[in-house]
Order: structure tokens, then sequence, then C-alpha cells
């Protein structure tokens, strides 16, 4: 090629006006702060939110204790198990207490299930300060649902509950 010939070279095109509004713009403004800018930031303080309502609030509600923290300074507990003909009902009570005692207190224990007109009566001195006791009592599987012991401790009386696993 020869120099001669029609070579413009590189063209640039500058219009004054349209550098001048463009230097001197204003950045943009994030009305509603961070939550309004990242969607995501706002869906995952969301979730962990609902999760933190659900393990504060929903599960002490529907998880239910079958132990009864304090009945005149005993701690009960009443377990079960069922094999294929009989039920097995553990209640265990331990005496919160500690130092020495001058006695022992008397317990009346009325173990029964749901569907039964049968109940199984106790009549004994509960432990001492610091010790625990355990009674365990069988009866024929009838059906029931529900395996109960009402314990009466001192005229004060609680009614335990458990749920008999199928």
């Amino acid at each position: 090629m020869d120099k001669d010939s029609d070579y413009r070279g590189h063209q640039y095109y500058f219009n004054k006006e349209e550098y001048e509004n463009s230097r001197f713009t204003e950045p943009k403004s994030y009305k509603g702060g961070a939550f309004k800018r990242n969607r995501t930031l706002l869906i995952t303080l969301l979730d962990i939110t609902v999760i933190v309502l659900i393990l504060v609030v929903v599960i002490p509600f529907v998880r239910k204790s079958y132990e009864v923290p304090d009945l005149m300074g005993y701690s009960l507990n009443l377990t079960q198990y069922r094999s294929n003909d009989d039920i097995y009902i553990n209640l265990s009570v331990r005496n919160k207490a500690e130092g020495e005692s001058n006695g022992a207190d008397l317990a009346d224990i009325e173990f029964y299930l749901e569907n039964s007109s049968e109940s199984i009566l106790i009549n004994d001195l509960l432990p001492l300060p610091g010790k625990s006791l355990i009674y365990r009592i069988s009866f024929p599987y009838d059906g029931s649902g529900i395996a109960s012991a009402k314990v009466t401790i001192k005229g004060k009386t609680s009614v335990l509950n458990v749920k008999i696993q199928k």
C-alpha cells in the first residue's frame, strides 16, 4: 500500500458535553439499607430467624417430658418397655435433698394402664437424701396406649404418663 492512499488512521469521536456530564455524576443512593441491596442476606436472616423460633418456642411445647422436676423434694421419672405379651413399667424416685435425714417419707404409688380396670398399689418408704429407688412392675398387654403412675408424697399427688410403644 502506498502512503498517499486514503488511510485515515484511528478515528476518535469526542463530545465535550457528554464528558462533562459523566465526570460529575453522583453515586447511587441505596435507600432501605443492606437488605434492599442484598436479597440473599434478607432471605438468610429470615431462615435463621425461623429456625431459632422453632428451637426456642415450638420444641419445648411439642416435646413432652415425663419427668416431674420436683414433687416434695423428689425427682420422678416414668419409663416403659413392651414385649409381645407384657408391659414393663419403671418408676425412678430420687431424693434431691443432701445431708442427713431424721427419717424416710412414705409414698403411695398406683400403677395402671389406660384401658385396664386393674391397678397395682405400692406403699413404701422413699429413699434417703441423695439416694434413689426404682419400682418395676408388669401388666399383661391389653391394647392400652398409655401407662400411668399416680404418686402421692406428703399429701401432694402427681400423675405421670408414658406412651406405650407399639
